[in-house]
């Protein structure tokens, strides 16, 4: 099964669970402001998402749509992330603080008022069962909303100082610029393939895990895409 959000009102986004065999569609949230990045369980039976940053609250929800509740308020920008240990069975969810107006003092003081309201300091892991244990992750330099976790952990990219974006190794190892653009990812199959929209928003780069560029897809070009000219979000 898979997911996707459907926005029923402007500035009002509810999540959505589609079934892919039959493709039976089931509404998962009806609330009154936006989900964001959705990130599923590992096993499937619960999404959890993001408030809009000025709410600065994470969410989970069961997969028949039950059991709505908040897990953490307060501070937390997005969800980057769910991994399952393998060896202990512990779930850890990846979340990186709010834009705070001192975080947004500190960026602007050092000259980068350009990330200021889109980027946070640092990211944190919790513990999904034990909210109360939190590991920083990343704190050396600002990082942006879209990032990623890499299956074996070791790894999350980052959009950092935009439209720089590349790879992490955590926790707060070292960071390496793959690409331009943003929208960054990694291939879910530990490969160590990264993946980037440039700048233009037409098309996507992949690079192998050492940095090497692989292959551009123009997006805009692809089957269903009737204007060429178009940018793909």
């Amino acid at each position: 099964s898979s997911h996707v959000s459907f926005p029923d009102r402007v500035n009002n986004t509810d999540l959505f669970a589609v079934d892919v065999q039959n493709f039976v569609i089931r509404q998962l949230t009806r609330t009154r402001g936006c989900e964001w990045q959705p990130v599923f369980s590992p096993d499937g039976s619960r999404i959890l998402f993001s408030s809009p940053p000025a709410e600065q609250t994470a969410y989970v929800v069961d997969w028949d749509g039950k059991n709505l509740r908040k897990i953490l308020t307060g501070r937390h920008f997005c969800i980057h992330g769910l991994w399952r240990d393998p060896a202990t069975g512990i779930e850890w969810v990846y979340v990186s603080d709010a834009a705070s107006k001192e975080a947004d003092a500190e960026l602007a003081a050092s000259g980068r008022e350009n990330l200021a309201k889109h980027y946070a300091l640092s990211v944190y892991r919790h513990k999904l069962n034990d909210l109360s244990t939190c590991e920083l992750v990343w704190d050396k330099m600002p990082i942006g909303a879209r990032a990623a976790i890499a299956a074996d952990s070791t790894m999350m990219t980052g959009e950092i100082e935009w439209p720089n974006c590349g790879v992490i190794t955590v926790p707060n190892g070292t960071y390496k610029v793959f690409g331009s653009g943003c929208n960054a990812n990694l291939a879910p199959d530990g490969s160590g393939l990264f993946f980037n929209m440039i700048g233009d928003h037409r098309t996507i780069t992949m690079y192998d895990k050492s940095g090497g560029l692989k292959a551009k897809f123009a997006i805009n070009t692809m089957p269903g895409i009737k204007d060429p000219e178009r940018k793909v979000w």
